[in-house]
């Protein structure tokens, strides 16, 4: 039977890691001295260790050596994928193996909370104190540096946690101003625009399927974007499932995960809770899919992994090994995905 989940318990999980994948917003942690990581150990190994039938068997357990928590992943293609975390972490996968980036800024520590971007020379980053970087196919450099208003004087609490573009001059990044108000910001091509709302506390995500269809989402409100105004709006459900990630195929067709476990759709014109197989599956962090019918969805907590895959016309958990928590996933035209999380992990699926 699923978990009656309380509003409460929810807020406090969320406050409690404080970031997508639950790293430090400060980026605090030592960068550690870099030698350049392989293709990683496997840190669970396919689904429970052992040879499996079904979805499972589509899924390898690796690990980055020496690279903390990984909050989000995106790829331009199956050689070209990029993940970001805590402490400036940025590492890149080029059909053979996993490498640590060097093409940062010099001593670069701010976590990065999400990576998107509009082609292989055109990659975004996102993270702490509202940082931005840019990659413009050769380096990573500075295009919004630690300010207002995510900033005060030397003081900066606040942070941009999620990304999403429609094309290379429209791309948006969603998340938390120095005084804990909603900030929404927006690169028009020539510059980065930062709007804060202050009846939002905080932002969590941020999807659309074009400039004029827009979502973004707080722990209890949706916000949606049509070209010119942000209107909150109803998810047609309780508090509990309003989605805290989203992603979709079209306007009509939008899905979102949240951190009680539950999945909801839109349909073009309502929001309305999904039901899932079998007991609960626990928080769920990240849902993305092929556009053809194939979608996951994936999430945990400590030491517990949840992979949910879709299924004939239905949610069914994917039986893992225990391993760190997943906290994001990109999924390739077909099929092809990696999920990123704690502890560097990562799980790549092979159609």
């Amino acid at each position: 039977m699923k978990k009656a989940w309380c509003l409460i318990a929810v807020l406090a999980l969320a406050a409690c890691e404080n970031e997508p994948g639950g790293g430090a917003s400060d980026g605090g942690v030592q960068v550690p001295d870099s030698g350049t990581p392989d293709a990683g150990g496997p840190d669970a190994g396919p689904g429970d260790g052992g040879q499996q039938e079904g979805e499972a068997g589509h899924w390898r357990a690796l690990s980055v050596p020496g690279v903390g928590t990984l909050n989000a992943v995106w790829g331009s293609g199956p050689r070209d994928v990029w993940a970001v975390g805590e402490s400036g972490f940025i590492v890149h996968w080029d059909g053979e193996q996993w490498a640590q980036e060097t093409r940062v800024p010099a001593d670069f520590t701010f976590t990065l909370n999400d990576v998107w971007g509009s082609s292989a020379q055109d990659v975004w980053a996102v993270g702490a104190a509202g940082v931005i970087l840019h990659f413009d196919g050769k380096a990573w450099q500075y295009v919004g540096f630690p300010e207002e208003p995510f900033c005060t004087l030397d003081i900066c609490r606040g942070s941009l946690l999620a990304l999403w573009g429609s094309s290379a001059t429209d791309v948006w990044a969603v998340g938390r101003s120095d005084e804990a108000e909603g900030v929404v910001s927006h690169w028009d091509g020539t510059r980065w625009n930062h709007a804060v709302h202050a009846e939002v506390g905080r932002f969590e995500s941020v999807w659309g399927s074009s400039a004029t269809d827009v979502w973004a989402g707080t722990l209890t409100r949706l916000l949606h974007w049509n070209g010119e105004t942000w209107r909150e709006r109803a998810t047609g459900t309780s508090t509990f499932s309003v989605p805290l990630r989203l992603w979709g195929v079209a306007a009509n067709d939008v899905w979102g995960v949240n951190l009680a476990g539950e999945i909801s759709h839109w349909d073009g014109v309502r929001w309305e809770e999904v039901a899932l197989e079998g007991e609960d599956v626990g928080p769920l962090r990240a849902i993305s899919g092929t556009g053809a019918g194939q979608m996951w969805a994936v999430g945990g907590s400590g030491s517990s992994r949840t992979l949910l895959h879709w299924e004939e016309g239905m949610w069914k958990q994917v039986s893992l090994a225990a391993g760190p928590t997943l906290v994001d996933l990109w999924v390739l035209p077909d099929g092809e995905a990696w999920a990123v999380g704690l502890q560097g992990s990562l799980l790549h699926r092979v159609p």
